[in-house]
Order: structure tokens, then sequence, then C-alpha cells
């Protein structure tokens, strides 16, 4: 590998020619996409597609993101805005319900 390093920086471009793991990888590749290679449209979109209980996951997560999200308060660099009662209400209100 490092006598194919040196060539692609000789050429100035890496090529990986006499690499010795290169043929190695393709073939593993080829081996393991081979199968999807003849997929109809139909079977390849049944691969793709979650099942119900990974929805169900899913939607929990978004759900516990979105409750998370609405519960913090806005991060605010002004000090006149994080002292006014109005914003410190709001922060109240947001961090108890």
């Amino acid at each position: 590998m490092f006598a194919s390093a040196l060539l692609g920086i000789r050429k100035g471009e890496m090529t990986y020619e006499n690499d010795p793991l290169l043929p190695l990888v393709e073939v593993e590749i080829e081996a393991r996409t081979a199968a999807y290679s003849g997929l109809s449209p139909a079977e390849e979109s049944g691969m793709l597609q979650m099942n119900a209980e990974q929805k169900k996951i899913v939607s929990k997560s978004d759900k516990a993101q979105k409750e998370e999200f609405l519960r913090k308060a806005p991060k605010i660099g002004s000090a006149g805005v994080k002292l006014n009662p109005k914003f410190l209400s709001f922060v109240q209100h947001v961090s108890t319900t």
C-alpha cells in the first residue's frame, strides 16, 4: 500500500495502482451488492419503508424533542431583555407547563 501511495505522489494523482487491497475490497463490495442489483422498484421500495414499530419510535422521539424544545427559553444575549418582567414571566411559564 505504501508503494502504491508513493506512485500516486510521484504522478500527482492517486490511481491506486498496485494497491493490494483494492481488488479485494472491490470483490467484497460486488458480492454484497449483487443481491440488490435485480430488485424491482416495488421490492426496493418495500426494503426502504419503515415498519410500524420504527414509525412509533420516530414519532415518540419527535414528540419528545418537540416538548424539550418548547420547554426551553430562547437564548437571549441582551441583559435588558433577560431582566424584563415580561420575559421573566414567559420563562417561568414555559418551564412550568
